[in-house]
């Protein structure tokens, strides 16, 4: 009778462990979601395969101190990282279809250290503790993956002090259902780089994209040998300088470009003008009929289909009713019977929401269509 009530014992007490032990695969699972949430924000790949081997030799050197075999422990712990994998996978694609952690998402133009990127950064780090990033080498595809969901914020560069209106960007923006939330400035200094091994006597090509080909046409003129290829982003200009060590192409990116890619700096700030910038529009997919209290700036375009004499009456009702306009451009479009003909027009304002409205209302009453893009606070 008393090796049965001994066997009880340690029966129950094998029972306890097996109860703490899956207590702390549990505890384990919880850190697993964690450090899941943590991978997605910062874009980490799921498996680490050198840090699973690392894993594996620590614990077989481990269990040798408590007789446990090597075969007996890579079974148990092959599973466990296993099942640790899959509930990662699990959790991150439940993240990419549902957004369940709103972090939220911002559309670029072109990859880390294009002009698009470094706005970005400046603007998601004033606003969000964690922000995820998706690039896209075409500003169509930046407004599709706000009106798709997939995104929540787009920044798109809109004008430069030198080279003026970004005119794809524009369309799309007169084009889309897409709102202005907010807008920020970026000091756009040119770089001419090269590989590091490459010596300036052997360049044939110069790479980037056309926005800063024509901000710094003077000094590609003292360059008129080199061939011109243009690219989607001063990004993907470095790519191609980088690919398979070219050492007959350079490029014209930024300072970023020079840092991360390590490259070779031929001359810095090459831009015709010295203090040139780019105006930079924060979108997001959102209704604005109502307007903020604490707006600054109101961003409007009005179709004037081909009746330049409507001019004048809009700035006549602007004029009356106290309205600052801090900007105002005709803009034509030969090639999109949509947009015709519109003014583009940047007020400030210091009047209430209600008198704000009443002003877009006499536009209505005289059959003036017009839109707002947004506004800036």
């Amino acid at each position: 009778m008393n090796h049965k009530k001994k066997l009880l014992e340690l029966r129950n007490y094998i029972n306890y462990i097996d109860k703490k032990i899956l207590i702390l695969l549990s505890n384990r699972k919880k850190i697993t979601i964690k450090i899941i949430k943590e991978k997605i924000i910062n874009n980490i790949p799921i498996q680490d395969k050198k840090r699973e081997k690392e894993i594996l030799k620590k614990l077989f050197h481990m269990g040798k101190k408590y007789f446990l075999s090597q075969n007996y422990i890579e079974k148990i712990f092959k599973n466990i990282i296993q099942e640790s994998v899959i509930t990662q996978k699990k959790i991150k694609n439940q993240y990419m279809t549902k957004n369940i952690f709103k972090i939220p998402q911002f559309s670029i133009l072109g990859p880390q250290g294009s002009y698009s990127h470094i706005a970005m950064i400046k603007y998601a780090k004033k606003k969000f503790k964690y922000f995820n990033i998706k690039t896209y080498l075409r500003f169509q595809k930046i407004f599709q993956s706000i009106n798709n969901k997939t995104s929540n914020f787009a920044i798109i560069p809109i004008e430069n002090t030198y080279s003026g209106f970004i005119h794809e960007t524009y369309n799309l923006l007169c084009l889309s259902k897409l709102h202005i939330i907010d807008e920020l400035n970026i000091p756009i200094q040119h770089y001419f780089m090269t590989n590091q091994f490459t010596d300036l006597k052997n360049i044939k090509i110069i790479y980037s994209h056309p926005q800063p080909f024509e901000q710094c046409s003077k000094f590609i003129k003292k360059f008129n040998h080199l061939t011109i290829k243009y690219t989607n982003s001063t990004s993907d200009a470095i790519k191609k300088i980088i690919q398979n060590h070219n050492i007959y192409s350079s490029a014209i990116g930024n300072k970023e470009n020079i840092k991360i890619y390590k490259l070779k700096e031929i001359k810095k700030n090459i831009t015709n003008q010295i203090h040139n910038s780019t105006r930079f529009l924060v979108l997001k997919n959102k209704n604005i009929e109502k307007f903020k209290t604490d707006i600054s700036k109101i961003i409007c375009i009005i179709n004037i289909n081909k009746k330049i004499e409507l001019i004048n009456q809009i700035l006549f009702i602007f004029n009356t009713n106290q309205l600052n306009i801090l900007k105002i451009e005709l803009k034509s479009n030969n090639h999109n019977n949509m947009l015709e003909n519109t003014i583009y027009i940047e007020i400030q304002t210091y009047l209430s929401l209600d008198n704000m409205l009443k002003i877009f209302t006499k536009f209505k009453k005289q059959k003036i269509l017009f839109k707002i893009l947004g506004y800036c606070l």
